[in-house]
């Protein structure tokens, strides 16, 4: 059961990174024309994603919502940004990481604040524990990488 249900995962998650390629490419495309580097998207996307994480804790969520996809959009085109214009750098891969890790923290913590806020106590347990699992696996992926095992399990693998 276990084996049809990743294989099943893995031919979903594959059609999934193929369609998600347009919209990065095309903005990669016109951001070289126009000189636009990758880390201008990377901070961009992390500015989106703090600002969605303020509007999260204060309840604001369909505004918190739009910021956080432009945050997301920004992430997946700043790869290609750099791939397109010839620019990709132990430094942008580096900053990329970073960043994603301090916009995931970000809506955590904003999270953290609106559970608290709403008298969720147990919810904010759950919060903690959701911060400290998307910590983990990215760490355990980063750590398989370096010792040359691939890990590209899920539906969402980079």
């Amino acid at each position: 059961m276990w084996r049809e249900l990743f294989k099943v995962n893995g031919i979903l998650a594959a059609w999934l990174r193929q369609r998600k390629f347009a919209l990065p490419m095309f903005v990669a495309k016109h951001s070289a024309r126009f000189g636009i580097t990758a880390n201008v998207y990377t901070v961009l996307g992390l500015v989106f994603c703090g600002a969605a994480s303020v509007f999260v804790g204060r309840g604001q969520l369909r505004l918190a919502g739009v910021l956080w996809l432009f945050g997301g959009i920004c992430d997946a085109v700043d790869g290609q940004v750099a791939r397109k214009t010839g620019t990709c750098s132990i430094r942008g891969a580096f900053l990329d990481s970073v960043t994603d890790h301090c916009a995931d923290s970000a809506l955590f913590v904003g999270l953290i604040l609106l559970v608290r806020q709403r008298g969720g106590q147990s919810a904010v347990v759950i919060s903690f524990i959701a911060l400290a699992t998307s910590m983990i696996s990215s760490h355990i992926r980063s750590r398989s990488e370096m010792f040359g095992v691939k890990c590209q399990i899920g539906l969402a693998t980079r």
